[in-house]
C-alpha cells in the first residue's frame, strides 16, 4: 500500500501553495489559491499537513520525503495557514464562510493536534510557531467542547480524537475531560443495533469513520469505555462485508461505499471482528474494487482517504483473518428493525438490503469461483411531465412494515415515493448566500440556525407523494423473489419516465457516488420504461425470480404476471 500512496504524494503537493512570498503559502485549497474561483480557504484541505508530517518523520523504502526540509517547511507553512484563518470563536468553515463548521473544526483539530505530536522533537525550537499553533488548537478544544453534533456522529467520533490530541499537547485536563463528555455522549446515542446516527440512519462508510477515530481514541487513552462501543459497532458492520471485499453502497443511510482501514489496523488484535473486516479490505484492494485515495476528489483525498491509507501502512496488519476460521460469518439471516437494514447469506448468495429505504438491494453469487455481484437496485425513480423528479429509495422512517416470517424467510413493506429536488447556484441566489454569509453570518446564534436550516434542505428534508411502492422480499433455499406493487394513488400523476435503477442516489451526501467496478454491473430491467402503463392504469405489479443453481444464476422478470424477460449469467 506504501507504494501507491507515494505515488499520490506529487498530487498533494500540487494542491499546496508552496510559495513563501504567497500570502496564501501553506494553503491546500488548490481552487482557492490559484484558480481563485471560491472566495474563501476550506480548512478541510489543510488535513493535508498530517501526511507531509508523517513523510518526514518515517523511513521506508521509496519515501524520498523523509527528513526532507522543503517538507517540513511546507508543513509548518500549511500548520500557520491553518491557525490564521481560524475564526475568533475557534471554529473554521469548510463549505461558505461564517459556517462554524463542527466537521472541519473536528477532523481539522485531530489532523493538526496529530502532526504536531509526529513533529513533538522539531517543534521544540520553533518558539513563534509553537505558540500559534498550540493557542488555535486550545481555541478550537474550547469550542467543540461547548458544541455537540447529534444529526452525524461521525463528527463526535472525530472532535474525540482531536480533544484528546489537544489534552496530551497542552497537559490541561478540561480537553481530556471534554473527550470524556463526548465519549458518554456517544454511548448514549449509539443505536441498539450497534451503529451511530448518520442522518436518521445507519451508513456504514461513515460508520468506519467513527471507529476509525474511536480506535485512536482509544489506541492512546486506553478508555475501557470505548471498548464495548468498539465492539458493538464492529459486530454490526461484520455483517455489511459484501463477499468480493466491497463494503457499503446506496442501501446504507448515506450511500457510502468505502471504508477507512487505520482504525480497523489499531483494532484487529483486539477485536476478532476488526481483523475479518481488515482481511476482506486487503482482498478488495488487491482486485481494485474498493474506493482508494486516487479515485476520489481532491477535497476527500485530503479529507480523509490520504492520511488514513498511509496511516494504516506505517501500522501495518499482521497475518489476515481467513473467512472459513471466522465462523460466525459463514450464515447468516438478520433484520435490523431500527436501521431497516436486512442481511441474508447463505452458501448460494448474499443479500443486503435496507427496507426504509423502499428496498434497495444488492445481492452477490457466492457459488461461482470468484464471488461477485450479480443484482444492483436503487429504487424506482420517475420523472413527471412537469419536469418533477420522485424515487422510492430515499431513507423514510415512516416505511410501514406489512409482516413478516422466517421460515421461509420473509419481508414485505410499503412507501411513499419522495419528491427530489435537485438545488444549483444562480448568480442571484449566489449573491444573496454570500451576503447572507458574510452580514448575517457573523453573528453566531444565526449562523448556527442557518447551517441548521441549510442541511435539513437539502439533506434530510423530503415531501411525500401519493405515488407508493410495496415490496416483498421472499427468500427460500436457492431463490430469491422480489415483489413490486407501484400504485398512483389519489395524485392525477402524468409520467414522463419510471424506471427501475440500478446504481443510483438521490439523498446529497459528499463521499457518496465515488464509481467503483461493482457499478458497472447491470440490471437489465432498467431499460424497461414503465411510464405510459402508469399513465394508463392506477397500478402494475413487477416480479423478479432469481434462482440460484450450478454456479448460474437465473433471473426472470415479471410484469403483471407476464414474462418479459430471462437471463442466464454466472
Amino acid at each position: 500500500m506504501k507504494e501507491k500512496i507515494i505515488a499520490d504524494i506529487p498530487r498533494l503537493l500540487s494542491l499546496l501553495d508552496r510559495n513563501e512570498f504567497s500570502p496564501t503559502y501553506g494553503c491546500f485549497d488548490r481552487s482557492y489559491w490559484h484558480y481563485k474561483v471560491v472566495d474563501f480557504p476550506a480548512a478541510t484541505y489543510q488535513q493535508g499537513v498530517l501526511v507531509l508530517a508523517l513523510l518526514y518523520k518515517t523511513q521506508f523504502s521509496g519515501n524520498l520525503y523523509y527528513k526532507n526540509n522543503k517538507i517540513l517547511d511546507y508543513l509548518y507553512a500549511g500548520m500557520l495557514f491553518w491557525a490564521n484563518i481560524q475564526n475568533k470563536d475557534g471554529s473554521f468553515n469548510e463549505w461558505y464562510p461564517n459556517e462554524r463548521s463542527f466537521v472541519a473544526t473536528a477532523f481539522t483539530s485531530y489532523a493538526l493536534s496529530e502532526a504536531y505530536l509526529v513533529l513533538n522533537d522539531e517543534f521544540s525550537n520553533k518558539g513563534k510557531l509553537k505558540e500559534i499553533v498550540e493557542n488555535a488548537l486550545k481555541k478550537t478544544g474550547k469550542w467543540l467542547w461547548e458544541k455537540d453534533d447529534k444529526n452525524v456522529f461521525n463528527h463526535t467520533a472525530g472532535a474525540i480524537a482531536g480533544l484528546y490530541n489537544i489534552y496530551l499537547i497542552t497537559g490541561e485536563n478540561r480537553f481530556k475531560s471534554a473527550a470524556e463528555d463526548k465519549v458518554k455522549l456517544i454511548a448514549e446515542y449509539q443505536n441498539e443495533e450497534g451503529w451511530f446516527y448518520e442522518y436518521g440512519g445507519a451508513d456504514i462508510g461513515y460508520l468506519s469513520v467513527s471507529l476509525d477515530y474511536l480506535a485512536k481514541y482509544f489506541q492512546k487513552s486506553n478508555d475501557l469505555k470505548i471498548k464495548e462501543i468498539l465492539k458493538k459497532a464492529l459486530d454490526f458492520m461484520v455483517f455489511f462485508v459484501h463477499p468480493d471485499g466491497t463494503m457499503g453502497g446506496e442501501y446504507g443511510s448515506r450511500n457510502t461505499k468505502y471504508i477507512l482501514p487505520h482504525g480497523l489496523t489499531i483494532l484487529a488484535d483486539k477485536f476478532k471482528a476488526a481483523g475479518y473486516i481488515l482481511s476482506k479490505f486487503h482482498q478488495s484492494l488487491e482486485n481494485r474494487r474498493i474506493v482508494i485515495p486516487s479515485t476520489v476528489d481532491d477535497r476527500y483525498f485530503v479529507f480523509f482517504f490520504m492520511a488514513n491509507f498511509l496511516q494504516a501502512s506505517l501500522k501495518g496488519f499482521n497475518q489476515p483473518q481467513q473467512e472459513e476460521e471466522y465462523l460466525p460469518f459463514s450464515k447468516f439471516k438478520h433484520v435490523f428493525s431500527r436501521s431497516g437494514l436486512i442481511t441474508v447469506k447463505n452458501q448460494w448468495f448474499h443479500i443486503l438490503s435496507n427496507f426504509k429505504k423502499g428496498g434497495i438491494m444488492q445481492i452477490f453469487n457466492l457459488q461461482s469461483e470468484s464471488p461477485h455481484l450479480v443484482y444492483s437496485d436503487s429504487g424506482y425513480f420517475a420523472k413527471l411531465k412537469n419536469g418533477r423528479i420522485l424515487t422510492s429509495g430515499w431513507l423514510n422512517s415512516d416505511t410501514c412494515l406489512l409482516g413478516g416470517e422466517n421460515n421461509p424467510f420473509k419481508i414485505k413493506f410499503g412507501t411513499n415515493f419522495i419528491y427530489v429536488k435537485y438545488r444549483f447556484f444562480s448568480a442571484d441566489k449566489f449573491i444573496f448566500f454570500r451576503l447572507v454569509n458574510y452580514i448575517l453570518g457573523k453573528n453566531s446564534y444565526f449562523g448556527s440556525f442557518f447551517n441548521k436550516y441549510l442541511k435539513e434542505m437539502i439533506i434530510t428534508r423530503k415531501k411525500k407523494m401519493s405515488l407508493k411502492l410495496e415490496r416483498e422480499i421472499i427468500i427460500e433455499n436457492n431463490e430469491i423473489i422480489i415483489k413490486d406493487k407501484i400504485s398512483k394513488g389519489k395524485d392525477p400523476y402524468f409520467f414522463d419516465k419510471l424506471n427501475i435503477t440500478d446504481c443510483l442516489t438521490s439523498m446529497h451526501s459528499p463521499t457518496s457516488l465515488y464509481f467503483i467496478s461493482n457499478d458497472l454491473v447491470n440490471n437489465s430491467l432498467t431499460s424497461f420504461d414503465f411510464a405510459e402503463l402508469l399513465n394508463n392504469n392506477s397500478e402494475f405489479h413487477i416480479e423478479i425470480r432469481l434462482v440460484f443453481k450450478d454456479k448460474m444464476v437465473s433471473t426472470k422478470y415479471l410484469l403483471n404476471g407476464n414474462e418479459i424477460l430471462m437471463q442466464n449469467s454466472n
